[in-house]
């Protein structure tokens, strides 16, 4: 027979094991789980400086008029066309709903046209523009901008027109002029950016004579796509 101190005592370890566990060890709920992120690009915002290159296009109709001609002859068509590159410089602004930016370029290139025809020869070109805009976008995803711009430009011409029946226009000229476009920009990196643009340029009208008193009205515009890389400083 079991005496009754030690059949009590037994009782008591049974039943003070649970209570004794329970408090002197302490539980504590589990932290939820929280999947990590890779760290991508930093953003747009911020100082820029980069390069570009692209292809560009326009028309401007040659007519010739002077005191032999009733109202204006035509003569021929400068479908200009050719490659620029340029280097751009920029500073964008973080909204939070958007960002805004100004930048400024100079452009260099082959844009140029000619032609020779029974009525006449022409022949004209580029020979650099510089431009200011400023620009809206938003990001569409982490590492892609899509904006708008908008600008001036400024651009020096050469411009020779020779009429068979009389009229010989030579001259250099300079415009300003105004510009707008769209561009999606992706980075490719902390500091990397590439982008492409779609750009219209509009530079008006300038009126050329000659000695003997004939004219022409040079009328350039250009439709321009580009491709860039910038590299962004700062944080």
């Amino acid at each position: 027979m079991i005496k009754t101190p030690r059949a009590l005592a037994l009782v008591l370890c049974a039943f003070s094991g649970p209570a004794l566990a329970g408090g002197l060890i302490q539980t504590f709920p589990e932290e939820p789980f929280v999947e990590g992120t890779t760290p991508g690009p930093v953003g747009f915002a911020g100082a820029y400086a980069g390069i570009s290159l692209g292809y560009a296009s326009g028309n401007d109709e040659v007519g010739v008029s002077g005191p032999t001609i009733s109202g204006k002859d035509k003569i021929g068509d400068f479908d200009s066309d050719g490659t620029s590159f340029g280097v751009q410089f920029g500073y964008r602004w973080d909204l939070a709903s958007m960002l805004l930016g100004v930048e400024a370029a100079a452009t260099g290139g082959t844009i140029s046209a000619d032609f020779d025809n029974s009525d006449g020869n022409g022949e004209t070109s580029v020979d650099y523009a510089l431009s200011l805009r400023a620009s809206a976008g938003t990001e569409i995803a982490r590492e892609t901008l899509v904006y708008g711009f908008a600008g001036a430009s400024y651009a020096q011409f050469d411009y020779d027109v020779a009429r068979d029946a009389g009229g010989d226009i030579s001259e250099e000229f300079s415009r300003i002029g105004y510009l707008g476009g769209i561009g999606l920009e992706r980075a490719i990196g902390e500091r990397w950016l590439v982008r492409g643009e779609y750009q219209y340029t509009n530079y008006g009208s300038e009126d050329l004579t000659d000695s003997s008193g004939y004219a022409t009205k040079a009328t350039p515009d250009y439709h321009s796509f580009t491709v860039g890389l910038n590299y962004r400083f700062g944080q």
